[in-house]
């Protein structure tokens, strides 16, 4: 399975644009990793949560990547 970084930069490619920087790659598939592993944690940590008070601090998967990531951009 391709990393959305590994589909984007293919993308490109196909369409004659070559951003092949190994290095640059290579740094944005492990910003990716970090994030599915933050996610993964958060999600551990939540569901602990709803276990012990049956609630969340996220109200769904969109939450969290509004709050996460979309703050972020601004």
């Amino acid at each position: 399975m391709k990393t959305a970084v590994e589909w984007l930069v293919d993308e490109l490619y196909k369409q004659g644009i070559s951003l092949y920087t190994p290095e640059l790659i290579a740094e944005a598939n492990k910003l990716f990793e970090n994030q599915i592993k933050d996610a993964n944690e958060e999600g551990f940590h939540s569901g602990q949560s709803m276990a012990h008070n049956g609630k969340s601090k996220f109200e769904s998967p969109k939450d969290y990547y509004n709050k996460t990531f979309k703050q972020q951009e601004q």
